[in-house]
């Protein structure tokens, strides 16, 4: 998403949402040391540790939610990450800079019943195709939006292998909430849910 869908330089500005999530905390971590400016949305509970991302957090419930990021970068941002979807996706198309990429990588499932796995993926879907149209038309400003899921291949096998590395260097710190056993999955649910977990919970098979 960061390096192969947004053409970013170090020095550019981009949004991150749920940067104190799974993803988002890596791709936080990402963004910064490639030289990025990021602004990350999260929950005023967990903005010191966005902040220790060496991001710059907004709460993503603020009435004026736009104005606050505008207020951070007046210009506008080079990248948006969203991981939403929704009417989010025009709020974020809103915000980016003239030529800025707009990334959507997954989509709320809250309201869809199980088994609608493709569903919650359709309005992100409309979104990208109506301004790819605009774009080729060049109403857009050179903005684009895209989308990414994980595809396995030669660049995925790449990706991965640079992740791995950046692990092992230091310079990614997966973010671990906690860890627990296969039968207290309910537990680390509950936490996702309950909106207090910074970064991902560890399931451990446990062993006979």
């Amino acid at each position: 998403m960061l390096h192969r869908l947004a053409s970013l330089e170090p020095g550019d500005t981009v949004l991150v949402h749920g940067a104190s999530g799974g993803v988002g905390t890596l791709l936080t971590q990402l963004a910064v040391h490639h030289g990025l400016r990021v602004i990350g949305t999260a929950s005023p509970a967990k903005h010191q540790a966005v902040r220790a991302l060496g991001a710059e957090p907004v709460d993503y419930r603020l009435p004026d939610f736009a104005g606050a990021v505008r207020e951070l970068a007046p210009q506008g941002v080079q990248a948006v990450f969203d991981h939403i979807g929704g009417r989010g996706l025009d709020v974020g198309w809103d915000l980016l800079a003239d030529g800025g990429t707009l990334v959507s990588y997954d989509s709320s499932v809250a309201g869809y019943r199980p088994g609608q796995w493709f569903r919650p993926h359709v309005p992100a879907l409309r979104r990208t195709v109506a301004r790819w149209f605009a774009r080729k038309l060049g109403l857009t400003r050179g903005r684009r939006q895209t989308m990414y899921y994980v595809k396995p291949g030669e660049n995925f096998q790449a990706d991965l292998a640079a992740l791995y590395r950046l692990v092992d260097e230091g310079v990614l710190r997966p973010e671990i909430a906690g860890r627990h056993r296969l039968d207290e999955a309910p537990v680390a649910v509950r936490a996702l849910l309950d909106g207090t977990t910074v970064g991902k919970h560890v399931l451990i098979p446990s062993h006979r």
